[in-house]
């Protein structure tokens, strides 16, 4: 893995601008449609905007880079295993979630850009994650319990300030801001970033790497998911 590769992490610049919690669905004159969480700037231009995400909690995610992690571990979790909660009511509300994987994505992406802008990371990068971890599902359940968009064990949810991880925009920041937490620990090595967003930090540092097997599989899938929305080939 490159060195730019692994300081990039580091390079994402700020964007200004105050965001809702809630997604809307506009269309332009032109006939085209796009989700976005800043509705008024495009109604300002003539674009028609409906909500289509309620998402009225909003959790307030800090960026405390000094807040102790304590990363549930995982090594043993199958990936393959996601079921949706059968009964789960959460204070996010989607008129419907597609079926089609890019079509979901679009539904979340303004909340990623909005949490890659907040932890500097890059939006490729949480999107691989977000993308391996429930592919674009927020009401993945995992069989260890980690739950929505990121997949958040739920003791990793509270300490990021999650209070709802079947909220979109909680779990997305809250998922980034670990992420964030890990890349300062790891001085921006994607590869132990990773590992310890599967296994947990102890094991990373216990190994000095990489922990185990599964944990392999899964930085591949991911970074694998990264050079592909970044447009580039994998190293």
């Amino acid at each position: 893995m490159s060195r730019s590769v692994l300081i990039a992490l580091f390079l994402v610049p700020l964007i200004a601008g105050p965001a809702s919690a809630n997604l809307y669905q506009c269309e332009r004159k032109d006939g085209r449609t796009f989700i976005t969480n800043t509705p008024n700037e495009y109604r300002a231009a003539g674009a028609k905007c409906w909500l289509v995400m309620n998402t009225p909690s909003g959790a307030s995610v800090g960026s405390d880079e000094g807040e102790k992690v304590k990363r549930s571990k995982r090594s043993k979790r199958k990936r393959s295993s996601y079921k949706p909660r059968a009964k789960h009511k959460s204070s996010a509300r989607a008129l419907s979630e597609p079926n089609n994987t890019a079509e979901r994505y679009a539904l979340y992406e303004p909340y990623v850009r909005e949490a890659a802008d907040k932890y500097r990371l890059p939006e490729a990068f949480v999107k691989a994650v977000m993308r391996v971890e429930s592919s674009f599902r927020y009401k993945a359940v995992s069989s260890a319990g980690a739950q929505g968009l990121m997949q958040l064990m739920p003791g990793t949810a509270r300490e990021m300030g999650v209070h709802d991880s079947f909220d979109p925009r909680q779990n997305i920041m809250g998922g980034s801001k670990l992420l964030r937490l890990l890349a300062n620990r790891f001085d921006g090595d994607f590869a132990k970033v990773l590992s310890a967003y599967h296994a947990g930090s102890g094991a990373v540092r216990a190994k000095g790497g990489i922990p185990f097997e599964a944990t392999e599989g899964y930085v591949k899938a991911v970074m694998d998911r990264y050079y592909t929305y970044k447009g580039e080939a994998t190293p």
